[in-house]
């Protein structure tokens, strides 16, 4: 009988051990599930459910190459160009690049190119992405009479703009004695850019360096160049970076002889994976609308020379992923 009830006195415990434990874990689920909200306001009690943020460590991990490829300008003042971050490159596009980065735990490699490159390189596997400037819309420069669009997938937009003129109004008079129209012989066109299929009376074809090399060379050297087209923001972040007095700024025109085109960036990839492009529109509808703003943050710290008016779009449009 004394051991029996000994026994019962070890046994009685453990139950009850037991039967507050359970009661504990169903409480617990009931307060996180959102039951037993009017009996927790009516005792006057606050009960609160803390859920650990996820550590980095704990992340799936991803399903993208490493690194990652990406092709950027990386001599274009106010969107990438050479700094000493650990990166070696710094300005808007290379802020929507470290964003994409941490967003999807991947590592990246930044390779230069210019403009009438992105396409060639993303279509024969030197880059996985390509993040410069990369209008979605105009004409194909890999495949002749194609839509850009039609040969690449495009996640974006991100960026908003319009073709411009970097323009010497000093050279625009020495050579035609007049400051009121702008000669589209006298324009020099970048390679590889949207400018190329509708600025067709445009003699001058160089490289977007070589362009705004030829509006700051005196009028004896070199072509007879006294602006050069290409994207607005482009034009007032390289003047602006140089200070050249011979450069006069932005002119815009509109107009039969001189249309202005819209710009929408995106981010170029090769067709193949609509599901892979819209992860990355995922990412960047974060870049434009998630908190702290990190849009407004990459433009001020990158091209806060000019206004951010009508350049941040409302939405990405997953059309262009095909």
């Amino acid at each position: 009988m004394t051991a029996r009830r000994t026994i019962l006195r070890r046994i009685i415990p453990l139950v009850a051990a037991v039967v507050v434990v359970a009661a504990t874990i169903a409480i617990v689920r009931f307060v996180s599930t959102g039951h037993g909200e009017a009996d927790t306001a009516a005792s006057g009690q606050s009960t609160a459910v803390v859920r650990q943020p996820t550590s980095a460590a704990a992340l799936p991990p991803s399903s993208w190459a490493s690194p990652v490829r990406i092709g950027i300008n990386g001599s274009l003042p106010g969107w990438s160009y050479p700094s000493s971050t650990p990166d070696g490159y710094d300005g808007f596009d290379v802020a929507l690049i470290r964003f994409i980065k941490d967003s999807l735990h991947i590592e990246v490699h930044l390779v230069p190119m210019q403009p009438g490159e992105r396409e060639k390189s993303l279509l024969d596997g030197t880059v996985d992405l390509v993040v410069a400037n990369f209008s979605m819309d105009g004409k194909s420069v890999a495949r002749e009479g194609s839509a850009r669009k039609d040969v690449l997938a495009f996640a974006g937009p991100y960026f908003r703009d319009r073709s411009g003129i970097m323009l010497s109004t000093k050279k625009l008079y020495e050579f035609t004695h007049q400051n009121a129209t702008i000669p589209s012989e006298l324009v020099c066109v970048v390679k590889g850019t949207t400018a190329e299929g509708y600025m067709t009376g445009a003699k001058v074809r160089r490289s977007q360096a070589e362009c705004f090399e030829e509006i700051g060379k005196s009028d004896e050297v070199g072509e007879r160049v006294v602006g050069a087209v290409t994207d607005e923001t482009i034009v007032d972040a390289y003047k602006h970076a140089k200070a050249n007095d011979r450069l006069a700024g932005t002119v815009m025109w509109d107009g039969q002889d001189h249309p202005i085109s819209p710009e929408m960036y995106g981010i170029g990839m090769r067709k193949g994976d609509p599901a892979r492009c819209r992860e990355l529109g995922g990412v960047i509808t974060e870049f434009l609308v998630s908190q702290g703003d990190p849009w407004h943050k990459a433009f001020y710290d990158s091209l806060g020379a000019q206004s951010p008016k009508d350049r941040k779009p409302t939405a990405v449009d997953p059309t262009y992923c095909g």
